[in-house]
Formats: C-alpha cells, sequence, structure tokens
C-alpha cells in the first residue's frame, strides 16, 4: 500500500475524517442475512456508496408444548 493518510477524531459526539491518497483497501466482516449477489458499490463525487440487500430470513415461530 503506497498512500498518504489523514485521521482525525474529535470530542463527545464523535466527528471523524478519514483521507487516502492513493491506493488502498478496507475488509470487514458481512451479517449472515446478506445476499452476496446483490452487492452493489457506487463512488460518486469522493463518496463510496455500499448496498448490503438483506435476505429473508425464516424467524422461528413459538411452539406450544402440552405438559402433562
Amino acid at each position: 500500500m503506497n498512500a498518504k493518510w489523514k485521521k482525525e477524531t474529535k470530542g463527545e459526539t464523535l466527528h471523524r475524517t478519514e483521507r487516502f491518497y492513493g491506493a488502498f483497501e478496507r475488509s470487514f466482516a458481512l451479517p449472515d442475512d446478506v445476499d452476496p449477489k446483490g452487492i452493489h458499490a457506487e463512488s460518486k463525487d469522493g463518496v463510496l456508496t455500499v448496498s448490503l440487500p438483506r435476505v429473508a430470513v425464516e424467524k422461528p415461530r413459538p411452539l406450544a408444548i402440552t405438559i402433562q
């Protein structure tokens, strides 16, 4: 990685600025309910927007159990 880096963090209500010049890479873990085929990224005016569509996950239904 050959990049210049600037990082700024401020007080009580977080204000964070990150700046990179040149090539860089960032990785993170995705939740289990993200559809990997539908991931879309767009860079416009220096802002990277990543869309992570979720798939419908069947929620467990409560069961009534009769006690004898």
